[in-house]
């Protein structure tokens, strides 16, 4: 008894220890208030993990929110009380034509945006080609939110408080050190599959900075939120596939100390869409609710607009087929 009692302090100092290790990796939190009454928000991949949360915030704050995702089973996720709020429509990034049919819905239902939250990612996916013939990391993580965008930005214009694009992308855009000036001709651009995400999430970051270039006099702004190492289905899938069972359930415990849940990831693109000292604030790049600096190679206007003409003419060249 007398050394347990001992071992007392020592234990409250580990579980104090650990606290404050989970504490300061759970990052920023969003403390704005800003009323969205009135206000429509679209938020890709909304039904899951980071946007699920991105979502049900902005439906607390009044907005009206229009999620995307790919398939009935997802939209089971979501908590009914916010429905009146929250409206599902389809949309696969991995098709232009959905891009294109989605955005007609949108113009034909709304008169202006006030944020379009570019949430929506696959990660560590087998290497295949869409419909498009665009890598599937690719179109999905980059192509897709390239054309959306632009095919929104009317409505975004549009808004009367000024419009905001926040394009969700991660600290896996510094791994990427040169992009490959052709693409392959078909945006393949890595025969690794972490590699591709990297890639692709540069690729995001790359069309942030020129876009913000191209808003230049505009109320709206365009901005990157990396929301940190979250527990979502993409890193479970990531991690099932490269541990060992017998070692995933070793690491899954240091894992849950350092990452953060979807509520934590959800934060700084909260921040982003809410915050009221972000008006005409463009092309920067966030983490924890804080401005930081990209890689140098994200905001390269050289390589940017060499990336913007290229995609264009990818898009441009699939829809004249």
């Amino acid at each position: 008894m007398i050394n347990c009692i001992k071992l007392i302090p020592y234990a409250t100092s580990v579980v104090v220890g650990l606290y404050l290790i989970k504490r300061y990796f759970a990052g920023g939190v969003c403390k704005c208030n800003t009323d969205l009454t009135g206000k429509t928000v679209i938020v890709t991949g909304g039904a899951t993990g980071i946007g699920k949360e991105v979502a049900l915030a902005l439906a607390k704050k009044g907005a009206k929110v229009v999620i995307t995702c790919r398939n009935q089973f997802e939209r089971l996720s979501l908590e009914d009380k916010w429905l009146l709020n929250l409206e599902y429509l389809y949309l696969d990034l991995k098709s232009f034509n959905s891009i294109r049919e989605f955005s007609q819905v949108i113009h034909d239902r709304f008169d202006s945006i006030y944020a379009l939250v570019n949430n929506a990612a696959v990660f560590y996916q087998n290497f295949h080609w869409t419909e498009d013939d665009f890598e599937s990391t690719f179109q999905t993580n980059y192509l897709g939110p390239f054309l959306l965008t632009h095919l929104l930005l009317d409505l975004i214009h549009a808004s009367p408080d000024g419009g905001r694009i926040v394009n969700v992308t991660c600290e896996a855009h510094r791994y990427v050190r040169g992009l490959k000036p052709i693409y392959a001709n078909l945006g393949y651009l890595s025969h690794s599959r972490f590699a591709a995400y990297a890639e692709s999430k540069a690729c995001l970051q790359l069309f942030s900075h020129k876009l913000s270039l191209s808003l230049t006099g505009t109320s709206v702004t365009v901005n990157d939120a990396n929301p940190g190492n979250v527990r979502t289905a993409l890193w479970k899938l990531y991690f099932n596939e490269t541990y060992h069972p017998f070692l995933l359930k070793l690491y899954m415990p240091l894992h849950w100390l350092l990452s953060k849940s979807p509520v934590e990831g959800a934060q700084t693109p909260l921040h982003l869409v809410l915050s009221p000292d972000l008006r005409g604030v463009t092309g920067k790049y966030f983490s924890d609710c804080v401005e930081r600096d990209p890689s140098p190679l994200c905001v390269n206007s050289k390589i940017a607009e060499g990336l913007w003409i290229q995609s264009l003419a990818w898009v441009n060249h699939r829809l004249q087929r």
